[in-house]
């Protein structure tokens, strides 16, 4: 590296939390660096205590919450530096809340990357780490919404791909874990996020009406549009077997959960969800989102997720998008809805050219220099 005074290859562990959402742009994080002459390790979460065999010059941290500070900690006091790309970080309902919730608990990094302006606004409000430490990449994920990155998408199974598909996105992780149970869930969010105890009963309790709602919403649908597939596709921390269940002798309901969202939403004629951050994702490919707006459960509202999809106010209005897509009609998008979207994504998600990955690891050897350096 120049003007870099080490002499030997500099080592970084990426924590990889859910394979199926982040493992894919963390790979593309990873080619970055290595193209650098960076020795680079993919390190699960669940394992993340192997880190400290490796001791690389820095790792880089999928979250900073009260229940990783003591590994924090140990990685600090190794001399391993610590970077943060929170695979969250993109849809915040209050980020002021989030920033201040983490540095209660660790309140030296040595990079932060955020997804956009706006959570760059929240963390310097917070006013607890140097200018130089915050830095606006993107998340490396959404590279994969645009060339040349779409291009290398694995393909959904053949006999999917060639039905005309509504993909239906669900985000009910927190009445139904896939790597814990409920109850252990609910006491995380007290306990590690900060949340206050009523307010995680009634999001649990809204959470349940919700997922009601687009069950029974499904079923209704299904019957009517025989010549549609509609593929639940539940939250990558979310167990499937709820749906398995429930849509157990469906002929046109299938539920998937393998892989990237990214395929799925390619060959999807439409993606209805709500309140499901890959509102966004399907914006950026190029397909339109649709929130079950009569859904009234205020705790789960996403206001960015909204704000880029249409609305269905009713199942009947649902039935009349779907039956205008047979038909080959496009859908209506007002003027003031791709302002709105244009603005959501330079704010919240800074960029669509692809290049989240490669301004991430421009980070992350420019903070490594950094330390070498002095």
């Amino acid at each position: 590296m120049i003007g870099n005074k080490r002499q030997k290859t500099p080592r970084v562990c990426l924590i990889v939390d859910n394979p199926i959402r982040d493992l894919d742009g963390l790979v593309l994080l990873g080619w970055y660096l290595a193209s650098k002459n960076v020795e680079v390790y993919l390190v699960s979460m669940s394992t993340k205590y192997e880190v400290f065999f490796i001791r690389p010059d820095l790792v880089l941290l999928n979250y900073i919450r009260k229940g990783n500070k003591k590994f924090v900690t140990t990685c600090q006091e190794m001399g391993i530096m610590i970077g943060v790309l929170d695979t969250e970080g993109g849809v915040l309902k209050d980020a002021n809340f989030v920033f201040s919730s983490v540095f209660k608990h660790v309140n030296k990094v040595d990079l932060y990357c955020l997804w956009g302006i706006k959570q760059c606004e929240a963390l310097r409000r917070v006013n607890i780490l140097l200018e130089d430490v915050i830095k606006v990449t993107g998340c490396p994920r959404y590279d994969f919404c645009v060339s040349p990155w779409s291009n290398a998408l694995q393909d959904i199974p053949p006999s999917l791909a060639i039905r005309k598909m509504v993909l239906v996105n669900t985000n009910f992780p927190i009445i139904q874990p896939r790597f814990q149970n409920a109850e252990k869930e609910a006491k995380q969010l007290v306990s590690d996020v900060g949340l206050e105890a009523d307010y995680v009963k009634n999001l649990l309790l809204q959470t349940k009406t919700a997922r009601a709602e687009v069950v029974n919403t499904i079923k209704q649908l299904a019957p009517q549009f025989p010549q549609l597939t509609f593929v639940i596709r539940p939250h990558p921390f979310e167990k499937n077997g709820f749906y398995e269940e429930e849509f157990k002798g469906s002929s046109n309901i299938e539920v998937h959960q393998r892989g990237p969202v990214f395929p799925w939403i390619k060959h999807s004629m439409v993606v209805l969800h709500h309140n499901c951050a890959t509102a966004i994702e399907t914006v950026l490919m190029g397909k339109e989102p649709v929130h079950l707006k009569w859904i009234n459960t205020p705790l789960l509202d996403q206001p960015s997720s909204m704000e880029v999809s249409l609305h269905a106010h009713s199942i009947a209005e649902l039935e009349d998008i779907l039956k205008r897509l047979l038909e080959g009609k496009q859908l209506d998008i007002p003027d003031e809805l791709n302002s709105v979207r244009n603005k959501v994504m330079q704010d919240w998600f800074f960029s669509n050219d692809g290049k989240n990955a490669e301004r991430a690891a421009n980070a992350i050897l420019e903070a490594i220099g950094k330390k070498d350096l002095k």
